[in-house]
Protein backbone atom coordinates (compact mmCIF):
# COMPACT_ATOMS: atom_id res chain seq x y z
CA UNK A 1 0.00 0.00 0.00
CA UNK A 2 1.32 3.15 -0.76
CA UNK A 3 1.56 6.54 1.17
CA UNK A 4 1.73 10.10 0.76
CA UNK A 5 3.38 11.92 3.66
CA UNK A 6 3.84 15.70 5.11
CA UNK A 7 5.91 17.06 7.66
CA UNK A 8 5.68 20.27 9.93
CA UNK A 9 8.44 22.76 11.06
CA UNK A 10 7.02 21.18 14.82
CA UNK A 11 7.81 17.19 14.10
CA UNK A 12 4.66 16.49 13.49
CA UNK A 13 3.85 14.13 10.37
CA UNK A 14 0.83 12.82 8.65
CA UNK A 15 0.27 10.01 6.37
CA UNK A 16 -2.12 9.94 3.76
CA UNK A 17 -2.88 6.15 3.08
CA UNK A 18 -3.86 5.28 -0.49
CA UNK A 19 -7.05 3.65 0.86
CA UNK A 20 -8.04 7.20 1.96
CA UNK A 21 -7.10 6.99 5.82
CA UNK A 22 -4.94 9.43 7.64
CA UNK A 23 -3.03 9.32 10.63
CA UNK A 24 -0.90 11.58 11.97
CA UNK A 25 2.07 11.25 14.38
CA UNK A 26 3.45 13.92 16.99
CA UNK A 27 6.89 13.97 18.61
CA UNK A 28 6.44 13.34 22.36
CA UNK A 29 10.57 13.16 22.92
CA UNK A 30 12.04 14.48 20.55
CA UNK A 31 16.23 12.62 19.75
CA UNK A 32 18.21 12.22 17.03
CA UNK A 33 18.61 9.88 15.08
CA UNK A 34 15.75 7.88 17.11
CA UNK A 35 12.63 10.46 18.74
CA UNK A 36 9.27 8.83 19.87
CA UNK A 37 5.77 9.92 18.73
CA UNK A 38 2.44 9.34 19.17
CA UNK A 39 -0.01 8.35 16.77
CA UNK A 40 -3.88 10.29 16.47
CA UNK A 41 -4.61 6.80 18.05
CA UNK A 42 -2.95 6.98 20.97
CA UNK A 43 0.21 4.62 20.16
CA UNK A 44 3.63 5.09 20.40
CA UNK A 45 6.53 4.94 17.47
CA UNK A 46 10.45 5.44 17.24
CA UNK A 47 10.81 7.20 14.30
CA UNK A 48 14.28 6.58 13.11
CA UNK A 49 15.96 8.71 10.85
CA UNK A 50 18.35 7.17 8.23
CA UNK A 51 21.33 8.97 7.08
CA UNK A 52 20.14 9.26 3.41
CA UNK A 53 16.79 11.82 5.25
CA UNK A 54 14.01 8.75 5.20
CA UNK A 55 12.40 7.67 8.10
CA UNK A 56 11.73 4.26 9.74
CA UNK A 57 8.62 4.50 11.96
CA UNK A 58 8.82 1.31 14.64
CA UNK A 59 6.02 0.31 16.79
CA UNK A 60 7.87 -1.63 19.96
CA UNK A 61 4.40 -2.25 20.83
CA UNK A 62 3.67 -4.81 17.92
CA UNK A 63 6.58 -4.55 15.89
CA UNK A 64 4.99 -3.23 13.13
CA UNK A 65 7.05 -0.83 10.51
CA UNK A 66 6.29 1.82 7.93
CA UNK A 67 9.05 3.47 5.80
CA UNK A 68 8.32 6.84 5.30
CA UNK A 69 10.84 8.84 2.43
CA UNK A 70 11.89 11.83 2.17
CA UNK A 71 10.23 13.87 -0.22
Amino acid sequence: MSLDNSHSADGTVRIDWEDGQTMTYRVVEEGFPVSVLRDSLGGIWEREVLIQGNAVFTNPANGNRIFVPLR
